[in-house]
């Protein structure tokens, strides 16, 4: 159907699209204007054409944000050959005491493969220790060993001054609100398809 009248118009509407992103320099900050042509019927064009550049995108966004985070903390974690899902890990065990590996899995935000990776390296370096739950003996607890707290207690200095120097430069306040948003964020969208 190259020749039919429907598909000029389309791509007529494709060429008027691609000549304003051309000629605008500023076509990075007006992606919309490129998606908001309708073609011959009225209809949008694609839902592609409809996305901004991917470094405007929330993707985008938060994952550069996650780099910025981590950046400072890699240095501190690699002086104790920790990495970054094993420090996850280790920082779960401190904060909630023995736990299973399915709970380390959930609150750590790693896949349960990699939990098990991680806890037999941990295991190995004698960071952590597994020992069956007193209270169902199918279930195996993983604490942190006198060695794997006190590595935890000497980057999370590290890690606490590097959260105050973020807090004097973005604001106590503003750091506050952006993680309850964040929150609030996951929570509104988790399940979508």
């Amino acid at each position: 159907m190259s020749g039919s009248p429907l598909w000029l118009a389309r791509q007529e509407c494709i060429a008027r699209g691609l000549i304003i992103a051309a000629v605008g320099p500023d076509f990075g900050e007006n992606w919309h204007r490129f998606s908001s042509e309708p073609n011959y019927e009225g209809e949008w064009m694609s839902g592609l054409r409809k996305l901004p550049p991917f470094e405007q995108s929330i993707a985008a966004i938060m994952l550069n944000a996650k780099e910025a985070v981590l950046a400072p903390m890699r240095p501190k974690l690699r002086e104790h050959y920790i990495t970054e899902p094993q420090w996850r890990v280790m920082r779960v065990l401190n904060d909630r005491g023995a736990t299973d590996a399915t709970c380390l899995s959930d609150v750590a935000l790693l896949h349960a493969p990699s939990v098990t990776r991680i806890l037999k390296d941990l295991e190995e370096r004698k960071l952590v220790v597994r020992e069956p739950d007193r209270h169902d003996g199918r279930r195996t607890l993983v604490t942190l060993t006198p060695a794997g707290r006190d590595i935890v207690k000497v980057i999370s200095k590290d890690v606490l001054r590097i959260w105050r120097e973020y807090s004097e430069r973005f604001g106590a306040e503003r750091l506050e609100r952006l993680t309850d948003e964040l929150n609030a964020l996951s929570a509104a969208i988790k399940g979508v398809e």
